[in-house]
């Protein structure tokens, strides 16, 4: 893409490298069936409807790839350093799907632990500045606060710091963060009015917000996330995606 970017401009000052396949390629460009890279863009696209159709299934949702193309991956001009990232992580994660189809035994060593959380980490620092665009926070946690109350309508200080409280963020012997994962992935998908474990109702897409917290909290200050198997990655793959159909669908 620099090439093009380097040698179309030298040529012609008006030159539009977003017209040749890298660019089509990296800002997952699915209306262009005549770019030579298309084969690859309409792998990924259905990478993405697989988590579609989970996250529709999991919350009782009618998100559809349409929603996502017409208000995230087509809006290049207001998204496209959060588009490009967006797409370098789903290659990363379409090759390792690959290295485990052929090598599965490829990713149960130290090494792949550390680029497994660095995948989750890097996938949650960029549902955080999506997310800043819209919130304008500057940090996780402002973000977290703000993404609470457009979706949910409970904020307040109060409340959030309680929420934490619960789920032991802030306590003397706090949960490990794997606990934490453990214990939102397997929370019941019901709201929970009369439930002890929060003063406030509590759903799973709630939930889920705080998960994206604890991870990219986990990513910033670890290289290793001990006990990660496949199946839990996976698991935390599918909040990820989840998070991110979220934002798009009721926030952008």
């Amino acid at each position: 893409m620099e090439e093009d970017k380097y040698h179309g401009i030298k040529e012609d000052p008006n030159f539009d490298f977003k017209e040749l396949p890298a660019f089509l390629f990296a800002s997952l460009n699915v209306d262009r069936p005549e770019n030579y890279l298309y084969p690859f863009v309409k792998h990924l696209a259905k990478v993405i409807e697989g988590y579609i159709v989970k996250y529709n299934n999991e919350f009782s949702e009618s998100f559809t790839f349409d929603i996502f193309k017409s208000k995230f991956i087509t809006q290049i001009n207001m998204f496209k350093e959060p588009i490009l990232y967006f797409v370098f992580l789903l290659t990363i994660l379409n090759e390792k799907r690959q290295l485990l189809q052929n090598y599965e035994d490829f990713y149960n060593n130290d090494f792949a632990s550390m680029r497994n959380l660095d995948l989750i980490f890097s996938f949650c620092l960029f549902l955080d500045k999506l997310l800043a665009i819209k919130t304008g926070a500057s940090t996780i946690n402002g973000n977290t606060k703000e993404l609470i109350k457009l979706l949910y309508n409970i904020w307040s200080e109060t409340e959030f710091k309680n929420l934490c409280v619960k789920l032991n963020v802030n306590q003397g012997n706090p949960m490990s963060t794997l606990d934490k994962v453990n214990f939102i992935l397997n929370y019941n998908t019901s709201l929970y009015p009369s439930d002890q474990t929060f003063t406030i109702k509590v759903n799973k897409q709630l939930l889920n917000s705080m998960l994206i917290y604890f991870l990219r909290n986990e990513g910033a200050h670890n290289i290793i996330f001990e006990s990660l198997d496949t199946n839990l990655f996976e698991k935390i793959l599918n909040s990820l995606f989840f998070q991110l159909f979220i934002i798009i669908d009721k926030i952008l």
